[in-house]
Parts: C-alpha cells; structure tokens; sequence
C-alpha cells in the first residue's frame, strides 16, 4: 500500500465533512455523524481518488467488489446512499454528477494535512491524485473480516437457544473440499462430497453443523482458518481435498481447531467411487470420535442409489438448488429418477423444489400436488427422508390434526432442530401463524447455523421487525447489504419497512433496485407513486388507478407477483381498510399454498400497521385456517379467546 493510499485512509475533508474510512464515518459541519456500509465506503474512496474525473462503473464495482462481482443494482444503491449523506440531487447535483452511459464524478476538493491528520480549518495542504482503487484491496479484506466477525455473532446472534451454550466447544463447519482432479468439471463432485458430509453431520445431537451456504462462502478464498473459524462461530473446521481419476477417488481431510489452527485428525481415503459413499459415513464418524462426541450411533446413509449416472445428475441438481436455478434441478432430476425410479434422495429434493417454488414461480395449485406426490415416492423408499415427511404429511389428507402443516412442522423440528431447511420452515410456520416470538427464537437459530446466508438474515430481519425491535432489525439489514448474494424478493420486504418507517428515500432505493434486477429501466414511477400516496386525502384513490396501471406493464414471468406485491403498498402506507377489500378477493382457500397465505404473513410482519387489529383479521385468518392451529396449541402473541370467539390486538 502506497503513502498516498495510507494518507487518504487515515482520514480526510471532503467539502464540509470529516471523512474517516477506516471507521465508516462521515461527519458534517454540525458535529453529526453517519456510518456507511463498507462498500459504500469503497465506492466513495474510489472516487474521491479520481476526485472531479468521471470514474466507470466497471471502475466502481472492481475497487468496491474486486473479485466478488458486484451488480449494477449494487453500485446505483450506493451511490444512492452517498447522495442522502451528502443531501446531494441527482437532477442537480452538488457533489455527485452522473456522467449517463459512463459512470459518475465526485466534484471538490479532497483534502488532508502532510501528517495524514485532517486540516481542522479545512486548508488545503496536500492534493490526492493517482490513488488506485486497486490499493484497497488489503484494507479492504481486513475491514470485511473484521465487520463481519463482529456484526455476525456478536451483534446479531443475540440471546441464542439454551442448547447453544452446552454446544459451543462442539460445533464444526465443512470448508468446501478442493477439486484436485485434472477435469475442473469435476467440481460438482467435489462440492457434493462436502454438502453430504454437512448433512450427515447436521443430524448428530449435540453438535452445531453451519450449514452449507455459509461454509461455502469461502470458495476459493484462501482465509485464515483462524479467522474463519470466528466469522463462522464455531470451534473446528473440516477441509479437504479430492482427486477423482477414472473409477478411483482419493480425498484427504483434515480436521483443524480454530482457536490456534492446530491439527486435530486428518485422514486420506483411497476408494473406488462405488465407495463413496462409505466414505462419507466414515469422515462424518472420524470426526464425532476425534470431537468426543458421545452418540448411541453414527450418522448412517447407506447408498441411495446404485446408478452412479443417476448419483451424477443429483449431485449437479443439487448445485443447481443452492443457486436458485430451480427449472435446471428439476430437468437433472427427472433425469436421475428415469435412471434410478427408486432414488429416493432425487424424488425428496424434487418435492423441495416444487415447495421453494411454490406461489413465486409456479402457481401454488400446481406446485401443490407434484410436491405431495414427490414426497410420497421418497418416503415410501425411505420413509427416515425428514424434509419429504414434513411435506407428505402437511397435505390434508388422511391427518387427525386440524392443522396438518403446523403438525408436520413441530414433528420434522423434533426429529432435526438443527437442519437449515427445517429451521426455515418451522419459522415460517410460526410467523405465518402469528408465534412471533416464537418465530424469533427459531430464525435467532437458523442465523445462527446460517450466519452468512441471505435468506436466514432477511428471515431474522422479519422476524425481529414483526416483534418491534425495529433498531435491532436495521442492525441486521446493515448486515444483509453487506452479503454479495442478492435474491430480488428480500428488496421488496426490507423497502416495504422503509416506507412503513417514513423513509421514503431509501424505500423508493430499495423498490428501484428490485425493479432494474428484473430488467426494468423505468422506474421513475416508484418516487412518483410514494410522493402521491402520502396525501391523506387522496393517496389511497391515486393507488386504486395507478396501480392497475404499473402492474400491467409489469410481467410476472420472472418469480415476482408484481399485483400482489404492489397491493402491500396499502398496508406499508397505512390504508388497512382497503388493504383488506383487496386480500379479500384473494384466494383464502388451501392455506399455506395460496396467494392469502403470502398477504397473512406480510400482515404479520406489518402488524404494527393494524393488520391484526382490525375488524376482518379474524374471519381472513379463518378463512385461510390459522385460526385452527391457534386452537391447537393456544393463542398467537397478540390474540385471547374468550368462550368461542377470538379477540386480537
């Protein structure tokens, strides 16, 4: 890092404010002061490097992202951010100009003193030019490892289940194992090799397995395992390597302790491919042994098919899931099952998909059905498969329970409280049900083994957001905007707390960024549409017309409902009446696959707003059948009943 590079780090002025990058802060003329996320840091240090030239946004996104790609939806919402800092205007700016189809300039001074201290009468003393974006990088890396091994466990994990405690000193994550073959196509296998040792280790009592999104954000990373073993919570990490050469396959693992890196076990297995699977089942029992876990037996998978071709297609399906690409998974499924019809593994994660599917990207009455027969199949072949048994037995046929799918849940929690997927469903059955607490405790847990996944830190965001702790919530949001991964439907609820919030500012940010992720450049009717929906007397009119208007422009070809998404716009803004004329029209019917399903749990997340207030809350939530799981196992936080009837909050 050059002097220059130090300098500028260390702190400078920037027009009327003090800028700090080493602490994320920005403070103004009046002494207040404002943290930007450390990318929006980057950002504006690559800028104010090139201070009054245009920088590229190819420039932008490699100072701020370098080898992690950044998104153009990235980069515009900070850029965003830095104009609310510095009250600058995109159609007149002061300190931010666009240059269009090129990038943007920062336009003043940047000023420091020779020492590297900040001028206190804001003198020039020393011009900054020729600072690469490039030099960052260092910086960079330590600001991230430091912000996320504090923000991940220390501020965000708060108040973990009773078990964490008597767990802590036995808790594990999987590193993806190195493909060390010739073909780098044999990555898939490699990959899968680490995934089913997660999974077999995640059904081991006593033992906290982070799960496979998190451990997996290491890929290709060469981090200290030291320090991943901090961001990652956990006391030992597993890494290997595999070599696959025709029918042979050698891997070689290593089981570290994180607190000083030392060795604990390693092993190499020289085996057959038919053998991998006994392979497995051995590296997940070396490790319960070397961790002195006590268990009555280990983990036991048998061999799920005896097609390696088959065992091939799931493996890539599987890939395929993690990355969302849920119609590339299903055709390699329908592939491994014509191969193997009794790969009872491919029928479950087929039932998954349709279930992840489900009312985002195949309408829930036809997602309904192929996920129940799926699940089916899997457990009539192996009924010990948790996740196809808590679908199967969501279904309402053939159940005692009132409520089969909160049953379904509790049972598949009992059976493995520490599965990612059985976390993300049970808490979803409790916020959906109106357990808000309740859903709090299990997403605390799911972050908890899931500390760098999106889905678990938004589902956690939710949830707290649900309960009232809207500050704790938008710690975790500082969080959420640092993780590379950027699902478009995560923007639609955080920009829905904004607005409910009064932000419109960063609200209208958010939407406009789910906008251009699906393609779309003109959003300018989202800041329209905010602005006219404010007036108390004629906001709710202008979004009966408008509304209509923009969805039909919209396609929802591409996993959004954009009409039911913008309904919410009502409950955000405070218009509970109408918000409910419009659910109404809904279909109530068949529970958690239908669109009511996604209004009733928004309204809870929104409940503030006076969704479970008001006088049509009872009958919706009858309608759509959580009424009868309250009378199952008692009543939501915000409900009592007294006699027959129900009274809600």
């Amino acid at each position: 890092m050059s002097t220059e590079s130090s300098k500028l780090l260390q702190g400078f002025l920037f027009g009327p404010w003090k800028v700090e990058p080493l602490r994320g802060s920005v403070t103004g003329a009046n002494k207040e002061k404002q943290h930007l996320e450390l990318k929006v840091m980057d950002v504006f240090l690559c800028l104010a490097e090139h201070a009054n030239e245009i920088v590229t946004r190819e420039q932008l996104l490699d100072a701020a992202w370098s080898e992690n790609a950044g998104s153009d939806e990235q980069l515009t919402r900070a850029i965003g951010e830095l104009r609310r800092v510095f009250h600058d205007h995109p159609g007149n700016p002061e300190y931010i100009e666009t240059a269009p189809k090129r990038g943007y300039r920062l336009i003043g001074e940047v000023r420091l003193t020779e020492s590297g201290e900040v001028d206190k009468n804001g003198t020039r003393s020393e011009s900054i030019t020729h600072f690469t974006g490039r030099n960052l990088g260092l910086i960079t890396l330590v600001l991230v490892i430091l912000v996320l091994a504090y923000t991940a466990f220390d501020k965000f994990v708060i108040g973990p289940a009773p078990e964490a405690a008597l767990i802590a000193d036995r808790s594990i994550a999987v590193l993806p194992f190195v493909n060390m073959s010739d073909d780098p196509g044999n990555e898939y296998f490699s990959d899968g090799l680490s995934e089913e040792i997660i999974n077999l280790l995640t059904r081991v009592p006593g033992l906290k397995v982070i799960g496979r999104t998190s451990s997996f954000a290491f890929k290709g990373k060469n981090e200290d395992l030291r320090v991943i073993g901090q961001m990652l919570g956990v006391k030992t990490l597993l890494e290997g390597s595999v070599r696959k050469e025709g029918d042979r396959v050698r891997v070689a693992v290593q089981l570290v302790d994180t607190s000083d890196g030392t060795h604990i076990w390693s092993d190499t297995y020289d085996r057959t491919l038919t053998d991998i699977f006994a392979v497995q089942e051995d590296v997940a029992s070396a490790v319960i042994g070397a961790l002195e876990i006590h268990v009555g037996s280990a983990p036991h998978r048998g061999r799920p098919t005896d097609n390696w071709e088959a065992y091939t297609s799931f493996l890539k399906a599987r890939l395929a899931a993690n990355r969302l690409d849920w119609r590339e998974a299903l055709a390699l499924l329908e592939n491994a099952i014509q191969l193997d019809p009794q790969f009872a593994e491919a029928h479950e994660l087929i039932a998954f998909s349709y279930w992840h599917m489900s009312s985002n990207m195949i309408d829930g009455a036809v997602a309904q059905p192929k996920a129940y027969e799926a699940a089916s199949t899997a457990i009539d072949i192996n009924p010990d498969l948790i996740f196809a048994q808590l679908i199967y037995r969501s279904r309402n046929v053939g159940s005692s329970a009132k409520n089969p799918y909160t049953d379904a849940n509790e049972w598949a929690y009992r059976q493995q409280p520490n599965d990612p997927r059985v976390l993300k469903s049970m808490g979803y059955m409790l916020a959906y049900s109106g357990y808000k607490k309740e859903a709090l405790r299990v997403f605390r847990r799911y972050a908890e083994v899931e500390p760098l996944s999106l889905d678990a830190n938004l589902d956690l965001f939710a949830a707290l957001y649900s309960d009232g702790r809207v500050e704790e919530s938008k710690q975790v949001l500082d969080f959420i905007n640092q993780l590379e991964a950027s699902p478009s439907y995560w923007l639609w609820t955080i920009a829905g707390t904004r607005l409910a919030e009064g932000d419109d500012q960063s609200a209208t940010e958010y939407f406009e960024a789910l906008l251009h992720e699906h393609g779309y450049s003109d959003s300018d009717w989202v800041r329209e549409l905010v602005t006219a929906a404010r007036d108390p007397i004629s906001g709710q009119a202008y979004l009966d017309r408008r509304i209509p208007e923009i969805a039909a422009t919209l396609s929802e070809n591409d996993g959004f409902k954009w009409q039911a998404g913008l309904i919410s716009w009502y409950l955000y803004l405070g218009f509970t009446d109408r918000y409910f004329e419009l659910i109404n029209g809904a279909n109530a019917v068949g529970g958690t696959w239908s669109d009511a399903d996604e209004h009733l749990l928004n309204g809870h997340v929104f409940n503030r707003m006076g969704f479970t207030a008001h006088p049509d809350y009872i009958q919706f939530a009858t309608d759509v059948g959580i009424v009868d799981t309250w009378d199952q196992r008692g009543p939501p936080d915000f409900c009592r009943k007294s006699g027959d009837s129900w009274a809600c909050d």
